[in-house]
Order: C-alpha cells, then sequence, then structure tokens
C-alpha cells in the first residue's frame, strides 16, 4: 500500500513540476548579472486616482537603458532608451495613474554593461 502511495505522489509531484516549468517562462533576453533595483512607488500596486513612479537605485551611472516589460502574462516588449540615470545610477519615470486592469513585470537591461539587467518588478493596477 506504501508504494503505491510513493508512486502516486512521485507522479503528482513530475505533473507539478512540468506544469510549472510551462506555465513560467523567463525572459529569454534577461541576463545574469544583475545591476541596480528596480521598483514602484507605490508597492507595486495601484488604485483610481493614485499615481505611481518607477525608480532604479545604484544603477550604472549615467546609462540609457531598455525596458523590457510583459503585461497581463502576454510577450516582453523592449523599449530601447526608456531610462536614462543621473551620476549616482539612479532614475525616475512616471507619474502614471491606472486606467485599466493590468499585472505588469519590468525591467531594465543596460546595454553598454554587458547586457546587465535590473530585478524584475511586479506592479498591479486595479482599476
Amino acid at each position: 500500500m506504501f508504494e503505491i502511495l510513493k508512486r502516486g505522489f512521485t507522479l503528482v509531484a513530475s505533473v507539478v513540476f512540468a506544469l510549472g516549468a510551462v506555465v513560467w517562462q523567463p525572459n529569454a533576453a534577461q541576463a545574469t548579472c544583475s545591476l541596480g533595483t528596480g521598483s514602484f512607488s507605490d508597492g507595486g500596486y495601484a488604485t483610481p486616482g493614485t499615481w505611481y513612479y518607477y525608480d532604479v537605485d545604484s544603477g550604472p551611472p549615467n546609462a540609457i537603458g531598455d525596458l523590457w516589460v510583459n503585461r497581463n502574462n502576454t510577450s516582453w516588449v523592449e523599449t530601447p532608451g526608456w531610462l536614462r540615470t543621473d551620476v549616482n545610477g539612479d532614475a525616475h519615470k512616471g507619474p502614471w495613474t491606472p486606467i485599466s486592469d493590468e499585472f505588469a513585470v519590468a525591467y531594465i537591461e543596460w546595454p553598454n554593461n554587458n547586457n546587465c539587467t535590473t530585478n524584475e518588478a511586479t506592479h498591479v493596477n486595479d482599476v
């Protein structure tokens, strides 16, 4: 009896692992080098009548970064030259206010720094 339960658990665990691998697909273009911290000013959650910003701290100084964003679990879209850091490697974009429901994952890629990126920051617009 124990052997049958063990086999059943192994089968279920294998299916869950395989489905997780299919559902979670990281951006193939994203590098393995992390440089700078990207975040949304509202903690990643916005409602109507509020404003939010995207900030980068400790990125490369005086760099122009490309935005990579995946909205509503569709595909990754690049916007070249979207962000420029100051002499300290910090940047600030916005403000925006939510106009529709959206789940977004975003990061900045630094083209002149061995394709290093910020972390992936998530944001939800709840309208």
